[in-house]
């Protein structure tokens, strides 16, 4: 303390005698640095309080004149300890401003509140934002004394201060402040004339060049061509010889302008921004000016990021290096900020890597950012905070190690993070480009449901598209365009074919600006999207469309060569496969040679190290063209596909990707099952079944969940088939149950876990006006006898006149609208919210519900062939195949012959389905083979609970007619099997209810007749009445 105390009288001592002269402060000031810390303003700040309460006026103001230039100079000393310079700065001014009042000595005040301004615009301690204020408080209290007329020289000073102060503004809105900032250079040029005042009317050309190439409001391209068109104007008089630091800095100013330039050919903006740093480069050398050469060094760093010219890899090589060069300078200790800014561009350059391993080059990126994080926190740095956000939850999204599904959650965390700082209002720009990246993490998310996560990616990338216009950002238009197109070609919900040509419109959108001369990696990226879509493509010639897909993936490996782009050469190859896979023209099997061959060359760069993700898509795709191969011995090509879809599942697993997991073993299950290989085919449609049950209980949407279990009811299907073809009936009724009725059930548990759910009252009467208003239209429409398609009904269409379409519209909008009111109810639903899963029971818990030798379990299933009936006893299980009854025989006859013409009775009180009744139930139990299923296997059985599948849960078991001496018991009917039945005490409910206590959900849908054997012979006419 004492020798700060000393040290401090014999600087000042020297600044009074010297007058502030710079020659005589500095090499002292350099001599004790040591003594410049942050206990050095407290030092200054008391001793200064003492002083002026000790002497006169006179004194007081000479001693305040004194502090006043020697924070001056402090204020303007060695960056070396910049923080503790302005520290001792802001204590001196404002130790002034207790002797230099605006009463006292107004001129003074206000030179010492606009050198305050600024110590407080470079200080680096303290609230960021806090310390721009009180700099822009500052400036405004000295422009009160300092106006126009009367000091145009010092006006015009502090509206070039005032102006870098909006400019770098945290607080209020972000638009507004760089308005301001842009006045107030302009005020200031008003008297800064390139004549009169050289060195101030260039420092305010380049300032005012720096607010228009961050300005919001206004044309983004007309404020970029002004920015430049500013520092070219300060490079008039900022000459390399007259002003070598400013010519520099301004150099560097015009290389930030050009790299973000709009107008004119990107390529050669990117060209004259690197010249422009490397010009810098040749005055600003690390050792004479090694801040300066480390900005530079970070500004051509970013631009070798983004250069188009040249060979890509070597551009972020050049990056990485210049990033590191800047980092020798820039450490955390000494410029904080500074460090994490190249921290943060360093880790756009290890995302975008092409050389080295890639898993690491990530790895290093997301590091990079956590360190910027470090620095540029929330509070003290909104804006940079999110930005390195935005640019983690890239690296996120494409992160190699690591959970995959993991690794989204993340990166949308990010997204959702950057995006609490940069709103459209302050920000748009940034949040059209993160609301855009948002769009990329939802297409590509695992968990949660697919369908909402593509209707996200939709609207972030429309959203973004508010901002990205064709007019103004016409580059980032075509990108997102590029992105909403993936979307679209992956939807769910919607018209799949409508789909699919609005992801090719969207592809062809964005190729109106991606041409292969201006932006040739983007226009190879959307050919090869096109292609893909063109495979997909429902609309249209088929074979056509895969000519297309064809023709576009080797337009995209033109640009996309393994040498230059290997990541995209490998991605189209596998596309490129894929379409010479479903290739309809020219000889199929060397179109499968040819998606053999695509493949493999994919598998050359897309490694399971590197990238596992491709690599399993990869793999799953060479299984397809292997399985349907042609050429050479099929066993081969059989075990070639069965390695490959095995490779793709070391990845593809339940729990990291449950849908593409699905798929995977789907086709590898058929691939075994056509083979008769059951074991193995088990195996493998066992995975897919624990993925099809995980991807559905991750989803909230009911028809989604169901729509999951449609497409993937091959699989229950064949695994059914499976066991019973290895006569494992216990496993084959299991897995039966496993696949019926889920919804069923789901709605069950929902009812009685949430029985007093708190729905709003105004969306379930919405629902039931929207219930009424359909069944009032439907009505009418069958009363008129129009038919008419609807997504729950069919009339008969006898009329296409303009009235009937009309009708039609209408039910189509309510029938949307009835939907969506559903949706928003079952939001409220714990089996949805809670993603709770409903599972089944297996054979002993079956066999519980069965009290004694004369009760069975009838459970009914029908494949694509036979209808099996099991039969379920407390020993064992036993088959009766009702053979040549499957989905078309059976199934849609039921339909056709019994729940058809009941709607039509109910709706139009049409008799032919009462008058049928008897003549239909006479076929069905022909069709069941009841008799025979009696003899079989029911000798003894007095009691069944009946399981039923499909439109079998629509039919009364209890008015079938079987043969009577084939039934115990006597009488003039006397009663069979299947007209005495009892619902069984385990009941869904109670299983739900003993999930309360931690146990798991389980389901049995059962059928209960309980139906007398007195009633059989007019249950026929009680049918239709009571119906």
């Amino acid at each position: 303390m004492d020798e700060q105390f000393n040290f401090l009288i014999e600087v000042l001592q020297a600044t009074a005698d010297s007058n502030g002269d710079p020659k005589v402060i500095y090499p002292l000031l350099q001599a004790n640095l040591d003594k410049l810390d942050d206990n050095f303003a407290d030092v200054l700040r008391y001793w200064a309080a003492a002083k002026f309460s000790e002497v006169e006026t006179d004194t007081a103001t000479v001693i305040a004149s004194t502090i006043f230039y020697f924070s001056n100079r402090l204020s303007n000393f060695s960056l070396d300890n910049k923080g503790n310079n302005m520290e001792i700065a802001i204590a001196g001014y404002e130790a002034v401003l207790k002797v230099f009042t605006r009463k006292s000595n107004q001129a003074n005040w206000a030179a010492t509140q606009n050198n305050l301004g600024n110590a407080y615009n470079n200080r680096i301690s303290g609230d960021r934002a806090q310390n721009l204020e009180n700099a822009i408080a500052a400036f405004n209290l000295a422009l009160e004394v300092y106006t126009k007329k009367d000091f145009p020289n010092n006006w015009a000073k502090i509206q070039k201060n005032l102006g870098y102060a909006y400019r770098n503004r945290i607080r209020g809105d972000r638009a507004q402040n760089l308005e301001n900032a842009i006045a107030a250079f302009n005020l200031a040029l008003e008297v800064y004339t390139k004549k009169d005042f050289p060195d101030d009317w260039v420092e305010t050309q380049n300032n005012l060049g720096l607010a228009y190439r961050d300005r919001i409001s206004g044309d983004r391209a007309q404020n970029l061509e002004n920015a430049i068109a500013a520092f070219n104007l300060a490079l008039e008089v900022y000459t390399k010889k007259d002003f070598p630091d400013d010519w520099v800095e301004t150099q560097n100013n015009l290389g930030l302008a050009y790299r973000n330039r709009i107008r004119g050919d990107r390529a050669q903006n990117l060209e004259n921004a690197i010249a422009a740093f490397n010009r810098a480069l040749e005055v600003h050398t690390k050792k004479d000016f090694s801040y300066d050469w480390a900005s530079t060094q970070n500004n051509l760093g970013v631009a070798y990021n983004e250069r188009i010219s040249g060979d890509r890899a070597q551009n972020l090589e050049n990056a990485i290096a210049a990033f590191n060069l800047a980092l020798e300078v820039y450490t955390k200790k000494d410029f904080p900020d500074e460090w994490a800014t190249t921290q943060n561009n360093l880790g756009n350059a290890y995302w975008k890597r092409i050389r080295g391993d890639q898993a690491q080059n990530l790895e290093n990126a997301i590091t990079a950012f956590n360190l910027a994080l470090e620095v540029h926190t929330k509070k003290d740095f909104p804006d940079e905070w999110a930005r390195i956000q935005h640019n983690l939850g890239n690296a996120y999204s494409d992160r190699i190690s690591g959970d995959r599904a993991q690794n989204l959650e993340n990166a949308i965390a990010a997204f959702s993070q950057a995006l609490e700082v940069h709103t459209k209002k302050d920000f748009p720009d940034e949040w059209a480009s993160t609301q855009n990246n948002l769009g990329n993490a939802y297409w590509k998310r695992i968990r949660g449901d697919q369908s909402q996560n593509l209707e996200n990616a939709i609207a972030a990338f429309s959203q973004a598209l508010e901002v990205r216009t064709k007019k103004d950002l016409l580059i980032y238009w075509a990108r997102t365009q590029n992105n909403l197109g993936n979307a679209y070609r992956n939807r769910i919900r919607g018209n799949r074919a409508q789909n699919l040509e609005n992801a090719i419109a969207a592809f062809n959108r964005a190729l109106e600006v991606h041409t292969k001369k201006d932006f040739s990696y983007d226009w190879a990226s959307t050919q090869n999207n096109l292609g893909v879509a063109y495979s997909d493509r429902i609309r249209g010639d088929r074979s056509q469309n895969l000519e297309d897909a064809i023709a576009a993936h080797n337009l995209a490996l033109e640009v996309h060569t393994k040498k230059d782009f290997p990541y995209d050469w490998a991605l189209t190859q596998n596309n490129l496969g894929y379409a010479y896979s479903d290739r309809i023209r020219g000889d199929r099997s060397q179109n499968l040679e040819n998606a053999i061959a695509a493949h493999n060359l994919a598998l050359e760069v897309h490694t399971k190290k590197d990238f596992p993700y491709d690599w399993a898509r990869t793999q799953n795709n060479l299984g397809v063209a292997y399985n349907e191969r042609i050429r050479g011995d099929r066993a081969q090509n059989l075990e070639n596909a069965i390695a490959a879809f095995n490779l793709a599942l070391e990845v593809y697993t339940p729990e990291a990707d449950p849908i593409q997991c699905l798929n995977t073993s789907k086709g590898l299950g058929k691939l075994y099952f056509n083979e008769g290989k059951w074991r193995p085919a088990i195996a493998a449609y066992e995975k897919a079944i624990t993925a099809v049950e995980l991807s559905r209980s991750w989803s909230q949407d009911d028809d989604r969940r169901q729509k999951i279990l449609e497409d993937a009811i091959v699989v229950y299907l064949n695994i059914v088939q499976c066991f019973v073809n290895l006569k494992e009936y216990d496993k084959a009724v299991e897995y039966a149950e496993r696949s019926r009725s889920r919804m069923v059930v789901e709605l069950m548990a929902s009812k009685y876990l949430y029985p007093n759910a708190e729905i709003p009252p105004q969306l379930l009467e919405e629902y039931y006006h929207l219930q009424q208003l359909l069944y009032n239209l439907r009505r009418s429409t069958s009363d008129d006898r129009k038919q008419l398609a609807t997504a729950n009904s069919r009339f008969d269409r006898c009329d296409s006149g303009i009235e009937a379409e009309q009708r039609l519209a209408e039910i189509e909008e309510k029938e949307t609208k009835r939907q969506q009111v559903w949706r928003e109810i079952r939001e409220y639903d714990p089996v949805l919210a809670r993603q709770l899963q409903v599972d089944p029971l297996s054979i002993d818990q079956m066999r519980e519900l069965i009290k004694d030798k004369e009760t069975a379990i009838l459970s009914f299933y029908t494949t694509k062939d036979n209808t099996y009936i099991f039969i379920v006893g407390r020993q064992d299980v036993q088959l009766f195949t009702c053979k040549s009854q499957g989905f078309e025989t059976l199934q849609d006859w039921i339909v056709i012959n019994w729940l058809n013409p009941y709607d039509d009775y109910r709706n139009n009180k049409n008799q032919e389905w009462r008058e049928n009744m008897e003549t239909f139930l006479q076929q069905l139990s022909q069709s069941l083979q009841l008799n025979q299923l009696i003899t079989q296997h029911l000798s003894g059985i007095k009691e069944l609970i009946i399981v039923p599948h499909l439109a079998l849960h629509q039919i009364p078991f209890a008015a079938l007619p079987v043969d009577v001496s084939l039934t115990p018991g006597g009488g003039e009917i006397p009663p069979t099997p299947l007209t005495k039945g009892r619902a069984n005490s385990l009941s869904p409910e109670k299983n739900i209810e003993e999930y309360k206590f931690g146990h798991i959900v389980k389901y049995f849908i059962v059928f209960s007749p309980k139906l007398s054997y007195l009633y059989r012979k007019n249950l026929c006419h009680r049918l239709s009445r009571d119906r």
